[in-house]
């Protein structure tokens, strides 16, 4: 993992020195401090949809199942790629992925390993704590927080 010293010759440069000071202490801390910051509800009267945008009822499916069912989804594309402004040869596809609950996840770990006697419980919980320290690229969480009003 790169350092705070390494990783600080790339951060902004331009912030006063309490702002500076304050990001710095925020990057130190994460990720255990993260918290409803991540969340705004500014643009939800704009039409284009944005990079990580949360979106109600997308078709998702797990290959190699053919069933598919309509869930929350995380939006990865870049918003400038879904800007229908934006000149391309090609149409644009969105990138997304399902948002699911944490505790139901772990259930359905438990169910599948641990019932089976294919892990111990403390795998399964140990792969939970290490979802939440976020070094996994395969697997993001997103803190509880309250329904941003519409």
């Amino acid at each position: 993992m790169i350092s705070f010293d390494e990783m600080r010759k790339y951060l902004p440069q331009y912030f006063s020195s309490t702002s500076q000071n304050e990001l710095f202490k925020d990057l130190k801390e994460f990720p255990d401090n993260i918290d409803q910051r991540l969340f705004s509800p500014k643009l939800l009267d704009h039409d284009l949809i944005y990079q990580g945008d949360g979106i109600e009822g997308l078709m998702v499916n797990n290959f190699p199942s053919t069933e598919t069912r309509d869930l929350p989804a995380i939006v990865f594309s870049n918003t400038c790629d879904l800007n229908p402004e934006n000149s391309r040869f090609f149409s644009s596809r969105i990138v997304y992925s399902p948002i699911f609950k944490l505790d139901k996840y772990k259930h359905m770990l438990i169910k599948e390993f641990v019932d089976t006697g294919k892990h111990a419980l403390v795998a399964i919980n140990n792969h939970i704590e290490a979802i939440k320290k976020q070094p996994y690229y395969s697997n993001y969480i997103f803190t509880k927080r309250e329904q941003v009003a519409g």
